[in-house]
């Protein structure tokens, strides 16, 4: 019995052994992912000090802006993307007049389609989006599948601040995301998305 006894007891000491050491394999894959870094798509209206979106995105994640010209009244596109390390790159333009002028890449391909003027594949490196809310330009935000009217979250000549900085996996674990678009999603339409890619959602 005595020697029965101790090969279960040793038996049942491995197995608690191999539990253990599985748990903390699992928390320590769980502690890499939570500590992981991860682009965090920031939008703050500093005109008011309040922040309008706080979502942890993919690298690749695309979205695009659009004004209306003031004079010619034809529409401007702006596509950036999100680098894996949080930089925010201008991808591209789009413009039907020429009286908007011509944005310089020496890497951009220019091409026309449908009336358009199409710059494509800038790469330029912008680190962090300013934009100026101007009512009279009609601003619109596409976001994902979201296209968003800017007037209803901002004041006219207020300044939007757009960046994505690198933060821990863990703080939205605990509710660190914002997201103000949530309450409204406007119409709008982006005649670029099927050929730029706008990417992803938030």
């Amino acid at each position: 019995m005595g020697i029965g006894g101790g090969h279960f007891t040793g038996r049942k000491r491995r197995r608690a052994a191999a539990f253990l050491l599985a748990v903390v394999f699992m928390a320590a894959g769980a502690g890499g992912w939570a500590a992981r870094r991860v682009p965090v798509l920031t939008i703050v209206n500093r005109t008011r000090g309040e922040t309008l979106l706080r979502r942890p995105v993919f690298g690749g994640f695309t979205f695009a802006t659009r004004i209306r010209h003031s004079v010619q009244l034809t529409p401007v596109y702006e596509y950036y993307r999100i680098e894996e390390d949080g930089t925010v790159m201008v991808t591209g333009t789009m413009l039907w007049d020429l009286g908007w002028g011509m944005p310089s890449s020496e890497n951009a391909r220019v091409r026309l389609e449908g009336g358009a003027i199409r710059l494509e594949n800038m790469d330029r490196l912008i680190g962090t989006l300013r934009f100026r809310v101007n009512h009279i330009a009609e601003p619109f935000l596409f976001l994902g599948e979201r296209s968003l009217d800017l007037r209803s979250y901002a004041g006219d000549g207020d300044l939007l601040i757009l960046n994505a900085p690198l933060e821990p996996r863990a703080f939205f674990l605990f509710g660190g995301t914002v997201d103000a678009f949530q309450e409204k999603t406007e119409t709008g339409t982006d005649p670029g998305r099927k050929i730029t890619g706008i990417a992803g959602s938030v």
